[in-house]
């Protein structure tokens, strides 16, 4: 279905951006903070925000059964 997954992260010094298992390597500048990131299951797209700031995107790609 259509929509959004919305889950926060933890990027650690590694810079990877762990989701569900998939590593997306992200900025720098993100170590050690929080972000928030929002899959758009419709564009499937993965969006990246720090806060309200909109930081970067993944395509991601969602399997059909």
């Amino acid at each position: 279905p259509n929509g959004r997954i919305i889950l926060i992260r933890f990027i650690r010094s590694n810079r990877m951006l762990d989701i569900f298992s998939e590593k997306f390597e992200v900025s720098e500048n993100l170590v050690y903070c929080y972000v928030k990131a929002v899959i758009n299951t419709s564009s499937q797209i993965l969006e990246l925000y720090l806060g309200d700031d909109f930081i970067s995107s993944f395509s991601y790609e969602i399997p059909q059964n």
